[in-house]
């Protein structure tokens, strides 16, 4: 059940078909978590990162600049030293050795002190009056905010990748005016996905996900400014973010599917290729819900195309046999 820390109950206002699609997500995200991800960390995702990354907050740098200022640091572009170091960031937050330590308040800073201090006196020309870095003083409003990062996920009824979403929308909230504010945020976001178990950001980062789509990024980012102060479209953007980039990331390492030849036959016949097709678009599912959608089909017919399903490897079943949640293989 997704429930609401009690300082943030009053932001957060989801409606019953919106509680329902994160939970659904939030349990899909949960199976892909338990998942083993030996591989390491992906370069091309960690490039990829960095562009979406630098799309989302305005700064826009390419692959050939990107590629040059990595090979040689004294190209002649004003914000060398800065991608440099941005990337060299991203890259430690997706290594596959386990991030040690705590995402604490010296953490924080020592990324901005890294972000600020390679951001070049040309790129700080440009900055507009009213922006300005985050401070080197850690603030109370800051403080507050870890020290309740650091004990929500204790709290059963909270979703640890909810709490994540909330801490990275109030640390947004806090520094919306501050220069690298996103970035930084960024950064927290992959440490702290990695925190929670989902090693699938070594393969797919939400940044990619985001980028497909600045207009939905940019309103619930800052829907902070709105004067509502409301969490609840950003944990639902959030979410759905996570989702779609977790199932990028198990398609991208996930075992090619063999060649069929034109003469294969499919071992299902119709009503159980329905079933396969609901399961792949709704997973988890249970299965109540699967006799809910064939409701012409009696239950004992459905629970037997489902064993029939787990037998020949089409579907994965989790859970006692009274709530069994059935993922798509």
């Amino acid at each position: 059940m997704v429930a609401v820390p009690m300082k943030l109950e009053d932001k957060i206002s989801f409606s019953p078909r919106e509680r329902a699609e994160i939970e659904r997500k939030l349990l899909y995200l949960d199976f892909v978590a338990r998942r083993p991800f030996s591989l390491p960390a992906d370069d091309d995702n960690i490039v990829a990162t960095f562009l979406s990354v630098s799309t989302l907050t305005g700064r826009a740098y390419s692959a050939e600049i990107l590629s040059s200022v990595l090979a040689d640091t004294h190209v002649a572009h004003p914000d060398a030293h800065f991608i440099s170091a941005y990337y060299l960031l991203i890259d430690s937050a997706l290594q596959s050795e386990a991030v040690g330590g705590v995402v604490d308040e010296s953490h924080i800073m020592a990324i901005v002190t890294a972000l600020r201090d390679t951001r070049s006196e040309a790129a700080h020309e440009h900055r507009t009056s009213s922006a300005h870095t985050l401070s080197t003083k850690v603030s109370p409003a800051l403080s507050e905010l870890v020290e309740w990062l650091l004990v929500r996920p204790q709290q059963d009824e909270l979703h640890r990748l909810l709490v994540v979403g909330i801490f990275l929308y109030e640390f947004m909230a806090q520094h919306a005016v501050d220069d690298c504010c996103e970035e930084v945020m960024h950064i927290l976001a992959l440490e702290l996905l990695r925190r929670c178990g989902c090693r699938w950001v070594m393969h797919y980062a939400p940044s990619r996900i985001m980028v497909g789509d600045r207009v939905a990024y940019h309103r619930a980012v800052k829907s902070h400014a709105n004067g509502q102060s409301t969490l609840s479209q950003w944990l639902v953007y959030w979410v759905d973010v996570l989702f779609a980039a977790a199932v990028n990331a198990c398609r991208g390492i996930a075992p090619q599917v063999p060649c069929k030849s034109p003469s294969y036959t499919s071992p299902l016949n119709e009503r159980q290729v329905r079933i396969l097709r609901f399961v792949e678009q709704n997973q988890p599912v249970r299965l109540a819900a699967i006799t809910k959608h064939l409701h012409k089909e009696s239950v004992n017919t459905i629970k037997k195309d489902m064993l029939l399903l787990r037998e020949l490897g089409f579907v994965i079943a989790e859970g006692v046999p009274r709530a069994m949640l059935y993922y798509k293989s």
